[in-house]
């Protein structure tokens, strides 16, 4: 099993989202996916590498690329297109 992350990135861009709680979730591929509920991380731009903020991570639910729909990426302020 893999180490539980300390840290994750988000775009640039999307640094205010998360400051005024209007982005709460985010969908990572596997190779993200060892987060765990409770944990606290550290959040970074991924451009920059800096550091903004810490977060809390709430609940972890896994989805397939298949589920993927246009809610999801109205959550994530992305194209589905883009976010797939």
């Amino acid at each position: 099993m893999s180490q539980v992350p300390t840290k994750i990135t988000f775009f640039e861009w999307l640094a205010p989202l998360i400051f005024s709680g209007n982005k709460t979730i985010t969908i990572r591929d596997e190779s993200e996916s060892y987060y765990l509920p409770g944990s606290q991380v550290e959040v970074f731009t991924l451009e920059t590498n800096k550091k903004f903020c810490e977060i809390e991570i709430e609940s972890v639910e896994p989805i397939l690329f298949e589920e993927i729909n246009e809610f999801h990426a109205q959550q994530e302020f992305m194209e589905l297109q883009n976010l797939k």
